[in-house]
């Protein structure tokens, strides 16, 4: 199944992330040296959907953000 809404596209770009190894192998984080409107416009998606997508992945658990973007 595809997903089309902005946390699925969201949580499948940080799967493809991660899976290109280039983060060590036994850390769980996923350095991302993008900013939000950058991964929005990869993601051909707004800005604001992208801010409420990492918000609906927080509050169930699945990623957890730390830095400036906590």
């Amino acid at each position: 199944m595809i997903r089309r809404d902005a946390a699925g596209r969201l949580a499948m770009f940080l799967v493809l992330r991660k899976r290109q190894g280039l983060d060590r192998p036994a850390d769980n984080l996923i350095r991302l040296p993008m900013s939000r409107s950058d991964i929005a416009a990869f993601l051909g998606q707004s800005l604001e959907s992208i801010s409420r997508a990492t918000t609906r992945l927080t509050k169930m658990g699945i990623v957890q953000f730390q830095g400036r973007y906590a």
